[in-house]
């Protein structure tokens, strides 16, 4: 006992237990034989939004995705937001115009009218 110290310089032996989510997908599929490279994720999609006994919120989301796909938007330029300066300004030039409290002190521009 003398001869080993008391802090060991190999690593520890592995613990068994519980295998990682990825191995137990990858131990199952391949149990059943399937292979993940020629799962279509759209058709997953799709039976999910045919499935009437599917959450609400999840078919709704899986027809999302699917018309997203189909007819994909644009990037958008800029800013997503207006500004609260810009904002104001609609809401005045809808509010009323000339004759009334609102919108009178505003021009579209943003200048004071003279």
């Amino acid at each position: 006992m003398a001869d080993k110290p008391a802090t060991t310089p190999s690593k520890p032996k592995a613990r068994g237990g519980r295998p990682t989510r990825a191995e137990a997908t990858a131990k199952a599929l391949a149990a059943i034989g399937v292979d993940p490279r020629l799962i279509n994720p759209m058709n997953i999609l799709a039976a999910i939004a045919a499935d009437p006994s599917a959450a609400p919120t999840a078919r709704v989301m899986a027809i999302r995705v699917l018309l997203r796909q189909r007819n994909p938007e644009p990037p958008s330029k800029g800013r997503a937001r207006s500004s609260k300066k810009a904002v104001a300004q609609r809401a005045a030039a809808r509010a009323g115009g000339k004759g009334t409290a609102w919108g009178d002190d505003l021009e579209p521009d943003g200048r004071r009218p003279q």
